[in-house]
């Protein structure tokens, strides 16, 4: 593959991530979800990404489990299966992940740090402006 079709995942445009500890109450969390807009927080074991809260995890596996918020941890909920890849991966083989994993989005880390979240429409967007033919001015018409 010619390396103007190489593009790595920490070139595109990544989403800011909320995180808590897999320790801060699902409360906190909730709060945390509620003043930010946001609806889903990354959890973290000492820097390190080991899972994702949504708010259907919280209505699913504290509220309708009828557990206390204020006393249930978030590694307690948390899906623990994420996808995360290095900011130096190459972007079609991490799409090409994300698609078989059936992940909508992908925590990227950068020299051991979240970075940012690629979302799978990011993913799309950077291939197809990849794969684009690039405008150089050169106009062949005539020849």
């Amino acid at each position: 593959m010619p390396n103007e079709y190489i593009m790595n995942v920490g070139t595109c445009a990544l989403r800011k991530l909320i995180t808590c500890s897999a320790n801060d109450s699902v409360a906190k969390v909730a709060r945390m979800l509620r003043d930010t807009g946001e609806r889903n927080i990354i959890v973290l074991d000492k820097e390190k990404p080991i899972g994702v809260i949504s708010v259907m995890d919280i209505a699913y596996r504290l509220v309708a489990e009828d557990k206390d918020a204020s006393d249930t941890p978030a590694k307690a909920i948390m899906t623990k299966e994420i996808m995360i890849k290095n900011a130096s991966d190459s972007l079609t083989p991490t799409y090409i992940d994300m698609i078989k994993s059936n992940k909508y989005g992908c925590v990227i880390m950068d020299n051991n740090r979240v970075k940012g979240m690629l979302d799978l429409k990011e993913a799309m967007n950077c291939i197809v402006k990849l794969k684009a033919p690039q405008k150089n001015g050169n106009n062949n018409k005539n020849r």
